[in-house]
């Protein structure tokens, strides 16, 4: 249970830290885009691994520690975390697996499900999902 707690909170530090490496580039990626007009793979990278997988695995840590979960409960957790990470690093290596990129969504849905959860962690899971599909549909068909 300690190395459980000292892992979440290695983690939560990690994350504090790691956002502001990404605050400096925030405008310049903006007025690129804005001028192309379109996604570059390198800026895809920076903002799925920055922006939304910090925050999705912090909103899956968070509620893991607040809810009253159950043996089962704890599996879907584990999971979800292994999909969504197998998708990352592909991802991070400019690889895009639909199928892999399913897997997370769908284990990260059964986390959402889970009966335990309090509805703040639902909500900020669900937003999570909705971030999920909507990368899913704008990588459609680019591989």
């Amino acid at each position: 249970m300690n190395r459980v707690i000292r892992g979440i909170v290695l983690g939560c530090g990690i994350m504090a830290l790691s956002g502001g490496m990404f605050a400096q580039d925030y405008g310049q990626d903006r007025s690129r885009f804005q001028r192309e007009g379109s996604w570059d793979h390198d800026r895809m990278v920076r903002e799925y691994r920055g922006a939304f997988y910090d925050r999705l695995q912090s909103d899956l840590a968070r509620a893991e520690q607040r809810g009253y979960l159950r043996g089962d409960d704890f599996r879907r957790f584990n999971v979800a975390r292994r999909e969504v990470g197998d998708f990352s690093a592909k991802w991070s290596r400019g690889i895009f697996d639909p199928r892999e990129m399913d897997r997370a969504i769908g284990s990260v849905q059964r986390v959402a499900d889970i009966r335990a959860l309090r509805p703040d962690d639902r909500d900020a899971l669900m937003d999570d999902l909705h971030r999920m599909r909507e990368f899913r549909a704008h990588m459609e068909g680019r591989r």
